[in-house]
């Protein structure tokens, strides 16, 4: 007889430690995992002929880069707004004038931007390395567009950013 209770503790296994590690193999997984587009998948849109008054890449020279940089102030604020040589304001009254400043740029007119120039417009945004995260949103959604009713206006989709300044 107790050669039997000696041969069933052998056969006793602790799953715990294994289950364990299925676990976390699995979580491992679910977080490397990369979903990919389907190779060959492109959403390329031709573009039609132009009509009268139609905005033409080929006889518009596309805009250069416009850059803004964004000083903060020694605990983070928003201190100063420029756009190129233009000193634009501080804190939120300078994100104000650079909305403008921008829509001159790309609405030289006054009405609204055509959506196919807000397409191509980019905004380079160099920031103090002490800015506070919040402003440098405040500042894209600034730049990006407005809401006009019930209509979102578009003024720059293309935003990139320099190395931050500062330490």
């Amino acid at each position: 007889m107790a050669r039997k209770t000696r041969e069933t503790e052998k056969l006793n296994i602790n799953m715990t430690p294994m289950i364990d590690i299925v676990f976390q193999l699995l979580i491992f997984f679910v977080m490397s995992f990369k979903i990919v587009t389907p190779e060959g998948d492109f959403s390329v849109k031709m573009p039609m002929a132009p009509a009268e008054g139609k905005f033409d890449p080929e006889s518009t020279p596309p805009l250069p880069p416009i850059a803004i940089r964004l000083n903060a102030s020694m605990n983070g604020q928003l201190l100063e707004v420029q756009c190129g040589s233009h000193n634009l304001g501080r804190g939120e009254a300078g994100l104000v004038n650079l909305r403008k400043f921008i829509l001159q740029q790309v609405a030289p007119k006054g009405g609204r931007p055509n959506p196919e120039v807000a397409r191509e417009t980019e905004i380079e945004l160099t920031c103090d390395f002490r800015l506070k995260y919040e402003y440098v949103i405040k500042c894209i959604s600034y730049v990006t567009g407005y809401r006009e009713g019930n209509d979102v206006v578009r003024i720059a989709e293309k935003i990139k950013f320099a190395a931050p300044v500062g330490n």
